[in-house]
């Protein structure tokens, strides 16, 4: 259950309130180190989630990502450690239609996996 769906079922959002929204979230090692374009390792993900604001849709995406399991087991694995994550955006759409919410899976980069 996430976390709209938990004010619905407290009775603190009404269902009619229900607004779909696409928050894409950055995340960072930060460990890993900057460069002057910005951190060396990190990912990039978009998660579509329902709520009534788009400061609830942006806590819901964050939360989906910071407890993901499969995500954790890479970061622990790869970085040791918690990544710091972000909401780049959030955008209201007009459905989910042609969408699998909430979404998934990660685009990773490492600097220096860039060609020199």
């Amino acid at each position: 259950m996430n976390l709209f769906s938990w004010f619905v079922r407290a009775g603190r959002v009404a269902e009619s309130d229900q607004r779909k929204w696409r928050v894409r979230i950055f995340g960072y090692d930060p460990t890993a180190g900057r460069t002057e374009e910005g951190p060396c390792k990190g990912f990039i993900t978009t998660r579509y989630v329902a709520a009534a604001t788009a400061t609830m849709a942006r806590e819901v995406a964050l939360s989906l990502v910071i407890t993901d399991t499969h995500l954790a087991k890479i970061v622990r694995t790869e970085w040791g450690g918690q990544p710091v994550v972000s909401s780049e955006d959030v955008a209201e759409l007009e459905s989910f239609k042609g969408i699998r919410a909430p979404g998934g899976g990660y685009t990773f980069f490492d600097s220096s996996d860039e060609p020199q």
